[in-house]
């Protein structure tokens, strides 16, 4: 429904082939209801290089779900080095930072969406720099090398909590 009204919005819609084809039939359907015709594409991906490609593509990723609990789409589009405007819900919260890497607005919010967007599309060097600080973002905080890394902190911090407390226990 926002790109509806952004008259030089294109739409496209990624799938990758899931199980679940029901949100996609469903957002066809209603571009189609809205008119939206040859401004709404599906572009299918089989892996992670053609997924890289579509959201390199794109001017922004637009992350609209209700919930999302980790966050990956837009990582995955911050790490390609584009722009997000996400629903300010679950790990999009955390992975976003507003008007750094891009836009978070109220969840189901069509105004704010189609606002933001307008902004963000209407401003292409803050739309780049919002790619770069993605980029760079996705890579410094959820790389596997930092996960690895956060990762053996807290299991060292809980073995030394954990011996520390069973010796107390002993004494």
């Amino acid at each position: 429904r926002a790109v509806a009204v952004l008259p030089h919005t294109r739409l496209r819609i990624v799938d990758d082939g899931g199980e679940d084809q029901r949100d996609i039939h469903r957002i066809l359907a209603m571009a189609e209801k809205l008119g939206l015709g040859d401004r709404c594409r599906l572009a299918a991906v089989e892996n992670d290089g053609e997924l890289d490609a579509v959201l390199q593509s794109a001017d922004v990723v637009v992350c609209p779900a209700s919930y999302d609990a980790y966050g990956t789409v837009a990582l995955q589009a911050m790490a390609s080095g584009t722009a997000v405007v996400a629903a300010a819900t679950g790990g999009m919260r955390d992975a976003v930072i507003p008007d750094v890497t891009g836009v978070l607005v109220p969840p189901a919010n069509v105004d704010a969406l189609r606002r933001a967007l307008k902004s963000i599309l209407g401003q292409p060097v803050l739309r780049e720099g919002m790619g770069l600080a993605g980029r760079s973002r996705a890579r410094s905080r959820y790389s596997w090398d930092r996960i690895a890394v956060d990762a053996e902190v807290a299991y060292h911090d809980a073995a030394t909590r954990s011996s520390g407390t069973t010796r107390r226990a002993m004494a």
